[in-house]
């Protein structure tokens, strides 16, 4: 095409210049029209849906790790105890203040799901002094 290009329009006062001009046009809308019609462009919303949710993944354990960090200077035995991001949270959020207790077993068993690990959780703070 480009070789044949110039008998195709058959004009010869056609300057150099003027043709890669009109390449370059050419060139930008064909590219144009590839991108519209792009069957990948189906699949960017996913790729990006995808991408969000391991940022927020990643994120969730950042803060996850900072609770567990500072609230075990309150409380070092519950990460020990403990082991799952989300249950220490919880956790966390349901005793506070160790020192208040007004935390019951029955409230600490919903959140750990296990009534032994509760009285556990329960027996550990009380005797617990932090860091």
């Amino acid at each position: 095409m480009r070789e044949h290009f110039l008998e195709f329009l058959k004009l010869e006062e056609f300057q150099n210049i003027e043709l890669e001009q009109s390449r370059l046009g050419l060139a930008h809308s064909f590219s144009r029209n590839k991108i519209a019609l792009d069957v990948n462009r189906q699949d960017k919303p996913i790729i990006q849906s995808i991408s969000l949710l391991e940022l927020l993944d990643k994120d969730i354990n950042t803060f996850s790790m900072r609770v567990k960090e500072w609230y075990s200077w309150h409380f070092p035995e519950l990460a020990k105890i403990v082991s799952d991001n989300q249950t220490f949270v919880r956790l966390a959020h349901l005793i506070g203040d160790k020192s208040t207790e007004t935390v019951t077993a029955e409230e600490v068993e919903q959140v750990v799901g296990d009534g032994e690990l509760a009285e556990r959780v329960l027996e550990t703070s009380r005797n617990s002094m932090g860091q």
